[in-house]
């Protein structure tokens, strides 16, 4: 990995993200049932279907690390062909997709992964320049329960 003098923080990834637990788990309950629990070090926003996940200071860097959880109300129409194994039985459907307009730090990576939860699916999604870097979703995706209203 290099670092550019001038380009911002001289360390690319803030706390919380890929560095294992930091802080006190914070827990968020949407009102369509999905529950997520992160770190201090995350800002959590909710929107009408889901939240949307960055860390604290995340404005500082060149490209800013987002990661997107949404409750789907239909099977999405596909979920990738790749999985990634969460434990206690969670699985996530994945596939991960480039485009070369990344500047230049490289091509943009998206991962897009799929979670089948009772009748739901939840779906995620996050935006790297570089894919063989740890996507923060995986660390993520650990922290989100589907627990349907009474």
């Amino acid at each position: 990995m290099a670092v550019l003098a001038g380009c911002g923080s001289s360390d690319p990834i803030p706390a919380g993200f890929g560095r294992g637990p930091q802080g006190t788990p914070q827990p968020h309950v949407h009102a369509n049932g999905l529950q997520l629990s992160v770190y201090e070090t995350y800002q959590v926003k909710t929107t009408p279907v889901g939240f949307v996940i960055e860390p604290v200071g995340n404005r500082l860097l060149r490209q800013p690390i987002i990661v997107h959880i949404q409750l789907l109300a239909s099977r999405p129409k596909a979920i990738g062909y790749r999985f990634w194994y969460l434990g206690s039985g969670r699985i996530l459907w994945y596939s991960v997709t480039h485009e070369e307009t990344g500047g230049s730090g490289g091509a943009e990576h998206t991962l897009i992964a799929f979670e089948h939860v009772g009748n739901h699916w939840i779906r995620y999604d996050q935006v790297r320049q570089a894919e063989e870097e740890l996507f923060e979703l995986w660390e993520i995706a650990r922290g989100v329960r589907y627990v349907p209203s009474s």
